[in-house]
């Protein structure tokens, strides 16, 4: 055999052996648990993931690196994460009410595109307390893109017992909606918001880290109110962070979350994924607090 007749014989075989490798590889992701999977640089299979906290915004220009719903739900494919609940940082600059509706607006054509895999919060703005305030309804028209709000705090400059806050908290425990706060103020603010409105469910964003409170405190919340969650995107945190939440509230008090596109899913997942924790604690965090949560707003 000479040597084209020798290469052609062995593309020949490589194709014909080809789905073999294929369908072992598969089934090989799919015996591995979430540690491994990630370690071996995969997304995610057969793990139910739901990012509770992402972003989207086109007002930057993609000035360091595009933020748009196109690159979010791009990485999030790659990376596993089979849906992702996000809100607008055009909502949180808005300087208008317009500017506002119009976020939501870009909101709406979003998920519309990405309609199994994407749904988004309405941004709540104290400062623009009519607009917000009509603005509510949509979270609860019919096959509604909207599954909650996101305020921001630290933006808002603004305390989770605010005056302008509690018509959104009273609406959001009255039709049992869940609301993400970036928290401003104190966390104790928080847990007395948790209190009143009992019937909400509350995450406080980054575990609550960029507060001043510490670990402890938060803790202690989390332990006292039922409605009281936090979730999981930060920059950084100390070693062993979550394992610390997890023995000390249960997993079951956590949701997973990015902050995509602000920051990368891949060091976002790791500390799940790697933490030593269950693999059974994992899922929980991954994706089945959030379905517990959020119910049937979010598509199957």
């Amino acid at each position: 055999m000479n040597r084209r007749d020798f290469l052609s014989q062995s593309a020949l075989s490589a194709l014909a052996l080809a789905p073999i490798a294929r369908a072992q590889a598969a089934q090989g992701a799919k015996s591995q648990n979430i540690f491994e999977q990630v370690r071996a640089g995969r997304g995610l299979e057969g793990v139910d993931v739901v990012d509770s906290h992402a972003h989207i915004e086109n007002i930057s220009g993609n000035l360091f690196w595009p933020l748009d719903a196109d690159i979010l739900m791009a990485d999030s494919r790659r990376c596993g994460i089979g849906l992702t609940i996000v809100s607008p940082f055009a909502g949180f600059m808005a300087t208008s009410g317009d500017q506002l509706k119009a976020a939501h607006d870009a909101c709406v054509s979003a998920v519309g595109k990405y309609k199994n895999s994407l749904r988004a919060y309405l941004v709540f703005q104290p400062h623009f307390l009519k607009t917000s305030i009509a603005e509510m309804e949509r979270a609860v028209e019919p096959n509604s893109p909207f599954v909650g709000f996101k305020l921001h705090g630290a933006i808002d400059q603004y305390p989770a017992d605010g005056p302008n806050y509690q018509p959104l908290f009273e609406f959001a425990n009255e039709h049992r909606l869940h609301v993400l706060y970036h928290v401003f103020g104190g966390v104790e603010r928080v847990g007395l918001t948790a209190v009143k409105y009992p019937q909400m469910t509350l995450a406080m964003a980054h575990m609550a880290f960029w507060t001043g409170a510490t670990a402890e405190e938060v803790i202690a919340l989390l332990k006292e109110h039922p409605n009281l969650y936090v979730d999981t995107c930060s920059s950084t945190w100390p070693y062993r962070y979550l394992e610390k939440f997890v023995r000390a509230v249960g997993a079951e008090k956590i949701l997973f979350a990015t902050d995509c596109t602000y920051l990368a899913h891949g060091p976002q997942i790791a500390k799940v994924a790697f933490a030593q924790i269950s693999e059974d604690e994992k899922r929980l965090i991954f994706g089945g607090n959030a379905r517990r949560i959020f119910g049937n707003r979010l598509p199957a």
